[in-house]
């Protein structure tokens, strides 16, 4: 199967690091605008970052290179969990019981105001990578996923943003609207509007 232009940049960062858009454009046979698109995509879900290259380019102002996040390199957990998936007879359920795990460990008080648990929660969230933050709005309050620990498996197991609506909602006590994920196509963030009130 053929790979797409992200997955053919990846790899290629992946044995050589320190690239330009033009080593890129050059080595993959796409135009520099589609390496500049795909770079800049990949720079904001955190997965590659600008770098500078070992050795010395030459006069002038040195081109921009970019390298893989360290974190890119870390495991093949994502392999590993795709796997385990496999031999759940009632995934939907078991990743519901997950949630309600997870948030467990998350210490909380009916007694907190929305704005300390929210910023609870927040700091709970981001101790699991997720890089969140919530904003106020008109409709009440957006919580922003600006990275899903889970995006490799994403597409092909949405539950996963499932999971994570489940534990929102048992840490605030409340109904929530999900309004953007990951699994949408160029989507840069996850954003879960938070109902305290009925609508």
């Amino acid at each position: 199967m053929q790979r797409s232009s992200r997955e053919e940049i990846l790899s290629f960062l992946k044995t050589t690091p320190d690239s330009s858009v033009l080593s890129l454009s050059t080595a993959l046979n796409l135009t520099k605008a589609d390496i500049r698109y795909h770079i800049n995509l990949l720079q904001l879900e955190g997965i590659v970052v600008q770098s500078t290259p070992k050795q010395p380019t030459g006069r002038g102002r040195p081109p921009t290179h970019f390298s893989l996040t360290p974190g890119y390199y870390a495991d093949n957990l994502h392999e590993v969990l795709i796997e385990i998936l496999q031999f759940l007879p009632d995934k939907k359920s078991t990743l519901t019981q997950l949630a309600q795990q997870l948030i467990k460990k998350m210490e909380s008080s009916p007694q907190k105001n929305v704005i300390k648990q929210l910023n609870q929660l927040v700091e709970f969230l981001n101790l699991r990578d997720y890089q969140a933050h919530w904003e106020t709005h008109r409709n009440g309050p957006v919580i922003f996923f600006m990275n899903c620990p889970y995006r490799r498996i994403l597409e092909d197991h949405p539950d996963f943003c499932q999971m994570d609506i489940e534990m929102v909602q048992r840490a605030l006590g409340c109904t929530v609207k999900h309004l953007q994920s990951f699994s949408e196509i160029n989507s840069t963030k996850c954003k879960i509007q938070i109902q305290f009130f009925s609508q």
